[in-house]
């Protein structure tokens, strides 16, 4: 399982991002990551990288559905270019790549992201775990199990009728430049550094090299990882990694084999805040000299919407501005 599995996003929406290599034995299947218990949350594949390797396939199970994705490795893109996925689970996701051939595939490339969200009545209602049916002519109306706030909040944002037109529910944007769009943007750094990475790191993280300085996150302001992209080592024995630490209590959040980079200009996005501090490291089995990495962080204000998805204290002028404005129902419901 990846460090960052869905249990662990604190902030969400969160879009992890995954870089790992393996020797597959020839007839039999890797498993990249398995998640058998998701709920209160649900998870997209939101998309993938991968080696164009003949007799190599990506095959992804979600919830009931045995290989939503059963993609064959030598018609996707380059390893350098991420492909746009979209599969929903909130029980079940297994992400694996099969070698259909009897030799081994030796140290096989695979990058992918996915996106953790809480749910909300409108993405229930959306995806038929509450269920509607059609009364008399023309009345959509609640079927099956509510809870008795679920209802109200159907009946008070008319939910049903909003969801069935194509109105609702809100989604979070996969394009970056409409993610940015719709941030209290204070500014956008990058950081691009070429470093020596000690070797023995990896077994011994008091060596690693910190890439920038540890970022230590104002107050009422959030800090957000959005972008990576380093040097590919020479070969994967080299082992090289970059390794994210989110807030103070979350080492090792992404933990990113660089071998599975195409190289320092082929970025790739992620999506990951952090409140507290953020502070990005690289390390190394075998060591590195001259190894680039760089990296974009966005700066911006702590929104109210922000405080109560994620259950922060709030001054009371605060929360009387989110009663005001009705952000407590409106976020359980999915109206922002």
């Amino acid at each position: 399982m990846s460090l960052a599995a869905p249990q662990t996003t604190r902030y969400r929406p969160e879009e992890i991002l995954v870089a790992k290599s393996a020797n597959v034995t020839g007839n039999s299947e890797w498993p990249v990551d398995s998640w058998r218990r998701i709920p209160p949350n649900f998870v997209k594949f939101v998309g993938f990288a991968t080696e164009q390797t003949h007799d190599a396939r990506i095959r992804v199970t979600v919830d009931a559905e045995p290989n939503v994705y059963d993609e064959h490795a030598d018609a996707c893109l380059l390893l350098g270019q991420s492909q746009i996925a979209d599969i929903f689970a909130h029980r079940l996701m297994l992400i694996r790549i099969a070698n259909q051939t009897g030799g081994v595939m030796s140290d096989y490339r695979f990058r992918y992201r996915y996106l953790v969200d809480n749910w909300t009545v409108a993405e229930k209602i959306r995806r038929g775990v509450l269920q509607v049916k059609k009364a008399g002519v023309a009345d959509l109306v609640p079927d099956g199990v509510w809870t008795g706030e679920e209802l109200r909040l159907n009946s008070k944002y008319s939910l049903i009728e909003n969801i069935f037109s194509g109105r609702l529910p809100y989604q979070f944007p996969y394009g970056l430049t409409a993610k940015l769009e719709q941030r209290t943007a204070i500014r956008i750094q990058e950081v691009a550094r070429c470093v020596a990475i000690a070797a023995g790191s990896v077994a011994d993280p008091t060596l690693q090299t910190n890439i920038g300085p540890r970022i230590t996150v104002p107050e009422d302001e959030k800090v957000i990882l959005f972008e990576i992209a380093s040097d590919h080592p020479a070969a994967a024995a080299r082992g090289t990694y970059i390794v994210v630490d989110r807030d103070i209590d979350q080492p090792s959040y992404m933990f990113l084999n660089t071998h599975c980079f195409a190289d320092i200009d082929h970025p790739d996005n992620c999506w990951v805040p952090a409140l507290e501090e953020m502070y990005i490291h690289a390390r190394s089995t075998t060591g590195e000299t001259d190894f680039k990495i760089r990296y974009k962080v966005l700066r911006a204000k702590l929104s109210l919407i922000d405080k109560v998805k994620w259950n922060i204290d709030m001054e009371p002028s605060e929360v009387a501005t989110a009663d005001k404005m009705d952000l407590w129902d409106r976020v359980v419901a999915g109206m922002v």
